[in-house]
């Protein structure tokens, strides 16, 4: 493996791809509505949902993929959080023209909340290290 990438942080950051993504697209198809309306029917549990999901994703793919920082005076944005951060907003604004779906600013911002909750405790993590 090149340097600074895990085998085991690769596959574990794999299969969570394959499981959001499978999610993702099962939703978009209108295949989750028995989970979508039990989720929906907790208290944020939608959002909860978005942010758990995104900042996992991020959190793994960071470990999985280590970048260096883009510019000095944002010594805390990565090639890889970005590269996520880009997928999930092109994901959540694909959604304006997906028959039975709907672009949600909520869901959105729980994705950034989750994102950046993800990088906050990978760095207090590297900080510590």
């Amino acid at each position: 493996m090149p340097r600074g990438l895990s085998s085991g942080a690769v596959w574990q950051f794999a299969a969570a791809a394959l499981v959001v993504g499978g999610i993702t697209a099962a939703a978009d198809l209108g295949g989750l509505t028995s989970i979508s309306k039990w989720v929906h029917a907790l208290p944020l549990g939608d959002k909860l949902v978005h942010a758990l999901a995104m900042g996992g994703l991020c959190g793994l793919a960071d470990r999985a993929f280590p970048s260096r920082p883009l510019r000095r005076p944002c010594g805390w944005l990565r090639v890889t959080p970005l590269v996520v951060t880009l997928l999930v907003v092109g994901e959540e604004v694909s959604q304006w023209w997906i028959p039975g779906r709907s672009f949600d600013v909520g869901d959105l911002v729980a994705d950034l909340l989750g994102i950046g909750l993800a990088l906050g405790w990978r760095r207090g993590r590297l900080a510590s290290a």
